[in-house]
């Protein structure tokens, strides 16, 4: 369930990056503070990385990959913004583009909803590790001489 809902949440971050990328605004001519990048380059950047990660989600059996691979660009997100922090940068993140003028959304709520995506990705992801983690390593390992334990039906 969890991994589904953040295809959608990506594919949807991702199509605002393109959209927005192909606009006019000033803006997208301007250097992301953090990377030096035009918006419009940053733009596509992210939203390839995006994609690919949904992409790995959909054609990937191994479940425990496609959350490593969600835990990764989560904190990748996190990276982002906390390199703000410590630059000192207070404008609101433009994370999903400039479409969001366009259907009358603010850069303020648009900032929040990117925090409450990134926190979700973030804390959903891990908290799928530590889980799988913490289950696996209390699963004794089977030798060949053992047999599996029996469950009480």
């Amino acid at each position: 369930m969890f991994v589904s809902s953040a295809i959608v949440i990506l594919t949807i971050t991702a199509t605002a990056k393109f959209v927005s990328s192909f606009g006019s605004v000033l803006i997208l001519r301007e250097q992301d503070p953090i990377f030096g990048l035009t918006y419009r380059t940053l733009f596509w950047l992210a939203g390839s990385v995006e994609l690919m990660v949904v992409g790995v989600c959909c054609l990937s059996k191994e479940n425990r990959l496609k959350i490593l691979l969600l835990s990764l660009l989560a904190t990748a997100f996190g990276i982002y913004r906390l390199g703000f922090i410590l630059i000192d940068y207070n404008k609101p993140c433009s994370c999903l583009g400039y479409l969001t003028a366009s259907l009358h959304i603010s850069q303020e709520a648009s900032d929040l909803i990117m925090e409450v995506i990134f926190f979700y990705l973030l804390i959903g992801s891990y908290t799928i590790l530590l889980w799988t983690w913490w289950n696996k390593s209390k699963t004794p390992p089977l030798t060949p001489d053992s047999e599996p334990p029996i469950s009480a039906v």
